[in-house]
């Protein structure tokens, strides 16, 4: 996961030990010195800050190969390569063996990998992994307090403000310092509109450094971070994949895809997505059609589906809706019947007001909400629904009418 605090680690840790060594190096964006000029650059800044010496030329692997094993062969040393993300970029070497660098140097010599990725660790071979975790409250309100105040305790008449704003920041570093700096100064009414638009669009800054490793997802992985972002958080690995080999995607590969790049997490059983990364999924919707909701491939904010319903058009670009409804408020829903690929419906504290849905045709359905608190149900029109099957519709109170 982008801006928890990898490199930030990996550097105090270098900081702190690499006096210890005959030679240390700290190579920063492995990814960007590969893109630029292929492993090649990579050798060159690792054996060049290991000698110390910057105008250093290297023709080739093979003479870098072999400058390696002259100069550096036995020695004690530090290496750390930060931001790899594809495992070629370790291998810098000639000779074909991801373990050349490491027997290139002596015993009680350090090689650090920091990577989004743990699939290009496990592939390096390297000995242990370490994940960095978000801050705990106590050092996020600390980190928090010194952007947003500059002291380390929080100003009165800000603690409730403060409190919601790390609630939504999950201890991520990154968003924390981002969105702390941006609140110094600001009095508590421009903390209370901050924190509206917060929950409505995260820090362009925050998005940028998290969608990284999503634009790196090929797209069927994709499309499987954007249905858990949307629609599936906090459920058991087994009903993640019931929905998701329904809606055609392989999770068992993809699932693991989304695990080893810490987009999605499990605890206690249950799977679900850091806040932070939720946003990046539904901003990432979001943007396939700012301000027509029924362009959308997925709905999951109650207001856009208020206003999907209201075209009453039909669409066959909408495949999920997953929203959570206001109470208080009635909407028509008459527009789902002309939603051509809808796949996945879920609502949340709409049943107990459900009269009447007709969902007929709606060919690749594949999972409906459970209508046993829908004390209101009417009728259910499932015409044409592959989930009319007696296994995958959720049994009804016998007294209301099923229209299959």
């Amino acid at each position: 996961m982008g801006g928890i605090g990898k490199t930030t680690l990996a550097r105090v840790l270098y900081e702190r030990i690499y006096h210890q060594y005959d030679f240390h190096c700290f190579i920063d964006d492995v990814s960007k010195i590969y893109r630029d000029s292929s492993s090649l650059g990579v050798q060159k800044q690792l054996i060049s800050q290991s000698l110390n010496e910057k105008n250093l030329e290297i023709s080739n692997s093979f003479e870098g190969t072999c400058l390696m094993w002259s100069r550096l062969h036995n020695v004690r040393a530090l290496v750390v390569l930060d931001n790899v993300d594809e495992v070629e970029q370790l291998r810098m070497f000639t000779g074909n063996r991801d373990t050349l660098l490491l027997e290139y140097l002596s015993g009680g010599s350090i090689i650090i990998v920091i990577s989004r990725d743990e699939h290009i660790l496990r592939t390096y071979g390297v000995d242990d992994i370490y994940q960095v975790q978000p801050l705990n409250k106590d050092n996020a309100m600390q980190l928090f307090c010194r952007n947003a105040f500059k002291v380390t305790y929080i100003l009165s008449g800000y603690e409730k403000l403060a409190r919601d704003i790390l609630s939504h920041a999950q201890g991520h570093p990154l968003a924390i310092e981002v969105i702390g700096s941006s609140l110094f100064g600001r009095n508590v009414s421009q903390w209370e509109s901050a924190l509206a638009r917060l929950e409505e669009n995260t820090s362009k800054n925050i998005m940028d450094v998290l969608r990284i490793s999503f634009d790196q997802l090929d797209e069927r992985d994709k499309e499987i971070f954007l249905d858990i972002a949307c629609a599936l958080c906090f459920h058991d690995e087994k009903y993640f994949k019931e929905v998701l080999h329904f809606r055609g995607f392989h999770p068992e590969y993809g699932l693991q895809v989304l695990f080893d790049k810490s987009l999605i997490k499990k605890e206690d059983g249950l799977i679900y997505v850091h806040n932070l990364l939720k946003d990046l999924g539904r901003c990432i919707v979001k943007e396939e059609s700012p301000k027509e909701p029924l362009k959308r491939s997925r709905l999951c904010n109650y207001q856009d589906f208020c206003k999907a319903m209201s075209k009453n058009q039909t669409t066959e670009i909408l495949e999920v809706i997953a929203v959570n409804s206001e109470a208080s408020k009635t909407t028509r829903v008459d527009g789902l019947s002309k939603i051509r690929h809808l796949k996945l419906l879920k609502f949340w504290n709409a049943l107990p007001n459900l009269k009447r849905l007709d969902l007929s045709y709606s060919e690749k359905l594949v999972e409906m909400p459970d209508f046993a608190l829908a004390l209101n149900l009417e009728e259910i029109f499932l015409k044409g629904c592959i989930c009319s099957s007696e296994n995958s519709v959720h049994r009804l109170v016998f007294s209301r009418s099923l229209l299959l």
